[in-house]
């Protein structure tokens, strides 16, 4: 198999294994659908390379998104979400976990890898291995 770098950037290992999480359980979202992964981290630093043929076949999905009605879904559950993270980390920075259980910040921290992995999930439609494909087609039609 051949593999393509794709982005590097400094991220927390807990970050990172959201991030590749969200390719496990978010299949169904648009952008998730690569299945072999490398990630290298050392130092926070972190690099990150898809398979190359599943790259393209995704970078072909990207016409997916002329459709409207998917499109506009894709943007409403994104939103959804990033607005579900941002109330839970209001709420958790209101919070004095001094007295809670091991038990009590593990179902905590596990809320909060679930929303980041979600969080991630939708964003990643957005990304250029994902879109480039489609804007240089749309920017071709324009000109």
């Amino acid at each position: 198999m051949n593999y393509s770098f794709v982005y590097g950037e400094k991220r927390s290992i807990i970050n990172l294994e959201a991030n590749i999480f969200s390719y496990i359980t978010s299949k169904h979202i648009l952008g998730n659908e690569i299945n072999n992964i490398i990630c290298y981290s050392e130092k926070g630093n972190v690099d990150v390379y898809y398979n190359s043929s599943e790259m393209e076949a995704q970078s072909n999905s990207s016409e997916k998104l002329q459709n409207k009605k998917l499109a506009f879904n894709l943007l409403d559950e994104s939103r959804k979400t990033a607005n579900e993270f941002t109330q839970f980390l209001q709420k958790i920075a209101k919070e004095d976990f001094s007295a809670s259980s091991d038990i009590q910040l593990l179902d905590i921290f596990e809320k909060y890898f679930s929303l980041l992995s979600k969080v991630f999930s939708y964003y990643r439609f957005s990304r250029p291995e994902l879109t480039d494909n489609l804007k240089e087609k749309v920017c071709s039609e324009i000109k």
